[in-house]
């Protein structure tokens, strides 16, 4: 199995990182996605990075996601992070870096950021580890995109969707994984890191909001 890595220096301070998720409420503002690589750091959360121009990290959590993608890691437009646990089968791939993640033992479990470069916290899911990620690389300004956590319109995600997705267990477990992100403002605030929500109807409520139109 390939070692675990890190993810590397603290080199994200000086431009705003664009962190973006599978939200429904995307699908508007999808074509636009590509002009974020001149703005700042890019992280595509999974299969967003179908829609993104050469993404700064493409980040998952979802050991389901990095099964199906495996052989297609080393064509992908940006290095992949997969924060996976030890159980969990490390196949070699040169764009691939794994990381740690630590375990839950529970939905209610306080989760804040992880400080440890090797490590992400599970946040429960792929969009909660981007942000970790960007946080370990010195991120000072983060924009959220996508980061609906509930159905619009019937859809969970701009893009096509996950073969696997479960949409009766998703439906149930946006409200956990959304306040998950709460654990992390007194944190972020310490290190002053500024986190804005773009979604305009997110189940996410503790960070600012930004609109999509100010940000793309």
């Amino acid at each position: 199995m390939q070692q675990y890595g890190t993810v590397g220096e603290k080199n994200w301070s000086e431009r705003p990182v664009y962190i973006v998720g599978g939200g429904s409420s995307l699908r508007p503002h999808a074509k636009k996605l590509w002009l974020l690589y001149q703005r700042g750091f890019v992280v595509a959360v999974n299969d967003s990075h179908l829609h993104c121009y050469f993404p700064d990290a493409i980040f998952t959590l979802d050991h389901l996601w990095l099964e199906k993608n495996i052989k297609k890691i080393e064509d992908m437009p940006g290095p992949v992070f997969a924060a996976v646990d030890k159980e969990n089968p490390r196949v070699e791939s040169k764009n691939l870096t794994y990381l740690k993640r630590t375990r839950r033992l529970g939905i209610s479990e306080p989760s804040p950021l992880s400080e440890d470069a090797t490590v992400i916290t599970n946040g429960m899911n792929s969009g909660y580890g981007a942000l970790n990620l960007a946080f370990l690389k010195g991120a000072k300004i983060i924009y959220l995109l996508g980061f609906d956590f509930k159905e619009i319109e019937n859809k969970a995600h701009f893009h096509a969707g996950y073969p696997w997705h479960n949409r009766t267990n998703s439906n149930r477990m946006f409200p956990y994984w959304a306040k998950a992100f709460e654990d992390t403002t007194v944190q972020l605030n310490k290190y002053g890191v500024h986190v804005f929500n773009c979604s305009p109807d997110s189940l996410v409520t503790c960070f600012p909001r930004k609109s999509y139109d100010e940000v793309l």
